[in-house]
């Protein structure tokens, strides 16, 4: 029996989905296991594809990802799921030996046009060596002493259990940054036509917001910050100062966060995408923090001088 672990995850996407599973035992795995101590007939070998396709749907379906989830073909979905696993043999560093991997692939695709929204892959090994032709090696710590055929069913349990809450994650940021698309344009067009006091954030949802919002920056110094200096109030002017210094405190507390983020990321062996994600965020912080003291300069002089 196959059964992959299913964690409800921290994110969510507000859609119906269908989920259509599939597993793959390429040719030169199903010959070995037909020669070895195993003796995996061809039925074996097709259930064992079944029951990972079937366990990968329920573990989706489980993680309470999707606010709901229809039957292929039995409903309307706004998202169609397709996972994809597949074993596959790599040279082993021992010699005469291949390692067995396995490799998940998640796909979102838009159910209307079959376009692909998003799609990530996992990869790593299952714990079992193919030694010669037909000789098999694993850690009996792993798996306790059991076949070769049994070790390879848990390992690759392990493994995708491990593999798919990352997946799943990767695939609702993504999908979740698709269908917000039209309120994110919206957002970022009335960040280019902001004040200087509502462009003062320190953290943004994306590498995209935080590098816009730093152009904008830019653009209110040169444009709105001659007129600011000359036309406002001093009290009104000491709470922008405030108001710089407080973000500038903030913005280097999230770009350490960020910094040690994608550090941990890039250790645990995280979504590239997620890892430069992380990156791209704390470098901008750090550029907006060189911004924003370019301005407290002129702001904190133009009130000494009202000081005077």
């Amino acid at each position: 029996m196959v059964s992959f672990e299913a964690p409800r995850l921290p994110v969510k996407v507000n859609k119906v989905a269908s989920i259509e599973a599939t597993a793959i035992m390429p040719p030169d795995l199903r010959a070995f296991w037909r020669s070895s101590a195993s003796s995996m007939e061809p039925a074996r070998s097709d259930n064992l594809m079944a029951g990972i396709s079937s366990s990968l749907s329920r573990a989706i379906a489980a993680s309470d990802l999707f606010e709901r989830v229809v039957d292929v073909g039995g409903g309307r979905p706004d998202l169609k799921v397709v996972a994809r696993f597949e074993y596959k043999l790599v040279m082993a560093p021992s010699a005469n030996a291949r390692e067995i991997h396995g490799v998940l692939t998640l796909e979102s695709v838009d159910p209307a046009t079959g376009k692909v929204i998003s799609s990530s892959t996992g990869e790593g090994s299952i714990g079992v060596e193919c030694v010669g032709a037909n000789g098999v090696r694993y850690k009996v710590a792993d798996f306790g002493h059991v076949d070769g055929y049994r070790a390879m069913i848990l390992g690759t349990i392990r493994l995708v259990s491990a593999m798919l809450p990352r997946l799943e994650t990767s695939l609702a940021e993504a999908v979740n940054y698709r269908l917000d698309e039209p309120a994110r344009e919206k957002a970022l067009s009335d960040m280019k036509a902001a004040q200087l006091p509502d462009l003062l954030a320190s953290s943004d949802p994306s590498v995209t917001f935080a590098r816009e919002r730093n152009r904008a920056i830019v653009s209110a110094k040169v444009e709105q910050l001659p007129g600011i200096l000359r036309d406002w109030s001093t009290d009104r002017l000491t709470k922008l100062l405030v108001k710089l210094e407080q973000t500038i405190l903030d913005l280097n507390h999230e770009s350490e966060v960020a910094k040690d983020q994608a550090e941990r990321a890039a250790a645990g062996n995280a979504n590239p995408a997620r890892i430069d994600a992380l990156r791209g965020l704390s470098i901008s912080y750090r550029e907006r923090i060189d911004l924003l003291k370019a301005i407290v300069t002129p702001v904190r002089e133009e009130l000494a001088n009202r000081n005077r």
